[in-house]
């Protein structure tokens, strides 16, 4: 079923104004958080106490999700994510927008998450990511293994298929190397679906783009799957694909920036 807006989204100025003022208060604060990870860097904070920056993440972005929600520009919404299992798996998802993984360390604090290798020269995340002990999605062979030990380790660890945020509706064609990865482990994949339908922070539409307000960002779980015994990984992807494709329509989209 659609998740056509109930709501009735509004390009007023004064909206996007406030926005601005969310987009450089966001700003400061990754600066700030980046800049004091960077500092603790030679303490080892990562090795000493595993999972600190992450749930510092998840606590800022409570905290943040909480005024966007008090200054009227949208809410962030979980649906059924507590039914996912408590032991490592793959968390898979389409991928809608810049904050996509960020909102779901709400839900998922301890998660690993497999980022766009360009962000380890951000510098509003780059030591964040290293501290948090994050996993670049372009280092081939080498990133897989990553997420393998990852998991071995009892984590969870969220992909983003498409490799980068949705570019034509309703997805990328997803890439075959949770596949290969849930396959070697064994673990389940553990599908959650976004929806976006304001186009928030959608790719082409900018940083300072005119979005419609309110927003609402939804996270939904979908179930888990996990490979046949003699299904390849690329098959398992385009079945993971044409199962998410199912769940999407185009009233999903209709907001979104031309």
């Amino acid at each position: 079923m659609s998740a056509t807006p109930s709501y009735k989204p509004s390009r007023s100025l004064g909206l996007y104004l406030r926005y601005l003022a969310m987009i450089v208060l966001f700003g400061l604060w990754a600066f700030a958080l980046n800049v004091l990870c960077a500092l603790l860097l030679p303490l080892g904070l990562e090795r000493r106490s595993p999972g600190s920056i992450r749930r510092i993440l998840a606590d800022s972005m409570r905290r943040y999700t909480r005024l966007l929600a008090m200054m009227g520009m949208g809410r962030v919404r979980f649906t059924g994510l507590d039914k996912i299992p408590a032991g490592p798996c793959l968390l898979v998802a389409n991928h809608t927008g810049l904050l996509d993984a960020l909102f779901l360390m709400i839900e998922r604090p301890q998660m690993v998450c497999v980022f766009k290798s360009s962000l380890r020269r951000n510098p509003f995340f780059r030591y964040m990511i290293r501290q948090g002990g994050f996993i670049a999605n372009r280092d081939g062979m080498e990133s897989l293994r990553a997420m393998e030990k990852a998991l071995g380790e009892g984590r969870q660890v969220l992909v983003f298929p498409e490799g980068t945020r949705t570019a034509v509706p309703p997805l990328n064609r997803f890439k075959a190397g949770f596949g290969w990865v849930a396959k070697e482990t064994g673990v389940p994949v553990c599908a959650l679906l976004i929806r976006n339908p304001s186009g928030l922070l959608c790719k082409g539409g900018g940083l300072f783009g005119r979005y419609a307000f309110p927003f609402t960002c939804e996270f939904r779980y979908l179930g888990e799957f996990r490979p046949a015994p003699d299904e390849p990984p690329p098959l398992f992807a385009r079945r993971m694909e044409d199962f998410y494709r199912e769940q999407l329509a185009k009233e999903d989209f209709s907001l979104w920036p031309k």
